[in-house]
Parts: C-alpha cells; sequence; structure tokens
C-alpha cells in the first residue's frame, strides 16, 4: 500500500475558508458543512472538484439573493 502525501491547494482552502464562513453565518455544523467537499488531485495537491464549486457558488448566491429580499422587506414594515 503505498502513501502518498497530499496538500491543500490554494482553490481547496479558498473553499474551506468559504464553508467556515457559512457555517458560522447559518449556525449549522461545520462538520456537516465539511463533509460535503469533493476532491480532485493534481500533482500532489487537492483541488476541489468543479461540481462542487458550483453548487458552493450557486448556494452563496442564493443565500445572498434570500439575505437581500429579507432585508428588503424589513425595511418595508
Amino acid at each position: 500500500m503505498s502513501k502518498d502525501t497530499l496538500r491543500f491547494s490554494d482553490e481547496t482552502i479558498s473553499s474551506i475558508a468559504k464553508l467556515v464562513q457559512i457555517a458560522i453565518l447559518t449556525g449549522t455544523d461545520i462538520v456537516d458543512n465539511l463533509r460535503l467537499i469533493e476532491f480532485t488531485t493534481n500533482d500532489g495537491l487537492l483541488f476541489p472538484t468543479d461540481e462542487f464549486e458550483s453548487r458552493l457558488e450557486s448556494n452563496i448566491t442564493n443565500m445572498l439573493k434570500f439575505a437581500e429580499e429579507n432585508a428588503s422587506d424589513e425595511q418595508t414594515s
């Protein structure tokens, strides 16, 4: 059994930072958020998959849209 040493790519670190921020903002467990990340490897580095990155960005966009809609609802009340 071979053991490869892998490191996080900058993209992976960025994705993890976003997941931590989402967990803080939503009050969800970071472990649940981290379980969602998917990786590929290239030259000894772990990269988030394109599909994961797309879902993450879509989720962030949806959360921002929801926050904006609710903020404007509160201002009109």
